[in-house]
């Protein structure tokens, strides 16, 4: 390989590094679930967390109410985080 190509193969190796993608952040509003205290909650969060499972992620929970009958599954490298009731 010629010397005038190595500084492209290097800004390659460089961007192609460094541009990794960001973690998921998921809403688990967006996977059904309601918030209310009156709904069963647990598919849907069980939804969110298996979205952000492969990849590890973050699940939301916006201020509410949610009722879970049955445990739920989070996996290892995901991160939950919550909003307060206003």
């Amino acid at each position: 390989m010629s010397l005038l190509r190595w500084p492209a193969v290097l800004l390659a190796c460089v961007v192609s590094f460094s541009v990794a993608a960001a973690p998921a952040v998921v809403d688990v509003r967006g996977y059904g679930a309601r918030g209310d205290g009156t709904t069963d909650d647990a598919d849907a969060i069980q939804r969110a967390y298996d979205a952000v499972s492969a990849s590890g992620g973050e699940v939301h929970f916006p201020a509410g109410t949610y009722l879970v009958s049955r445990p739920v599954r989070v996996p290892s490298h995901t991160r939950t985080t919550g909003s307060q009731p206003a």
